[in-house]
């Protein structure tokens, strides 16, 4: 069964409906691949406010982390390493530096040799050409997938 890190970037956009992320979820669920992700992208869902103040931001994001997905990776000390180089590595070749925790699920696709779902292309796509794993991003119009973002927020502010 083949696995994939599913960013927490991806989540979110499955849960407000964008329809290239729910087709692509739903084409790796029917595939049998397997929906991976670390402990920090655990946090990185059960982070959002809505949860204490929203029992249904609660389920949901609870349903991802809980029924969702089929594996949680722990951080490992070759992880931190990893992820240490990464943050090393960028600052030498003059890129952009990942926060720690990008550079975390950097290091986790890395190590386990995962695909990393994301659309976090400003941090991951030169680590994923200097360290040879596959980026894949299913959010391919990043203008549509941004006035989805706006009307997602304008619908929720009026709710």
């Amino acid at each position: 069964m083949c696995r994939k890190l599913i960013d927490s970037n991806i989540w979110v956009a499955h849960e407000m409906g964008y329809p290239d992320v729910v087709f692509y979820i739903r084409e790796l669920i029917k595939s049998e691949q397997s929906l991976v992700i670390n402990t920090v992208i655990e946090m990185e869902l059960m982070s959002h406010y809505e949860i204490e103040t929203n029992p249904i931001v609660k389920q949901i994001r609870e349903d991802y982390v809980y029924k969702m997905i089929d594996e949680i990776i722990d951080i490992t000390s070759p992880i931190a390493m990893k992820a240490g180089e990464i943050r090393r590595k960028a600052k030498l070749f003059g890129r952009r530096v990942p926060k720690g925790p990008d550079a975390l699920i950097a290091a986790t696709a890395i190590v386990h040799r995962i695909p990393l779902v994301s659309n976090n292309d400003k941090d991951f796509k030169w680590i994923s050409e200097y360290f040879d794993f596959p980026l894949i991003n299913p959010i391919t119009n990043h203008t549509d997938f941004q006035e989805f973002q706006q009307m997602y927020k304008r619908k929720r502010e009026n709710m």
